[in-house]
């Protein structure tokens, strides 16, 4: 009985896939041997997947700002375009004030 309480249960995913169901042994073991060899490498290379794991996550998180400030930057350059177009007085107009009509226009506004 006390030999019995000192093994060691298997955990669920072996119990389920290789007791229950009924795979090859042979599976378990090539499935530990790949894994045993995985947790060297990432033991080995940690900073490395560090570094690339979070540079990942930076252009994840970065790109849909990016892509959204192009196409910001592209309807700014248009509407000043259909702005200099429909207005004959925009020549007298400042820079900096036909930008703010083309990005009044570009958020919903009207020209």
């Amino acid at each position: 009985m006390s030999d019995h309480s000192k093994e060691k249960s298997l955990p669920w995913w072996v119990e389920l896939l290789f007791v229950q169901i009924g795979l090859p042994d042979n599976w378990l073991r090539s499935f530990l041997k790949k894994r045993k060899r995985l947790r060297t490498v990432i033991n080995d290379n940690n900073r490395f997947i560090s570094i690339t794991a979070l540079t990942a996550i930076f252009m994840v998180y970065y790109n849909p700002i990016r892509r959204e400030a192009i196409l910001q930057n592209e309807c700014i350059s248009s509407s000043i375009d259909i702005i200099r177009s429909i207005r004959e007085d925009s020549i007298e107009i400042e820079e900096k004030q036909l930008r703010s009509y083309a990005m009044n226009f570009c958020n919903g506004g009207s020209i």
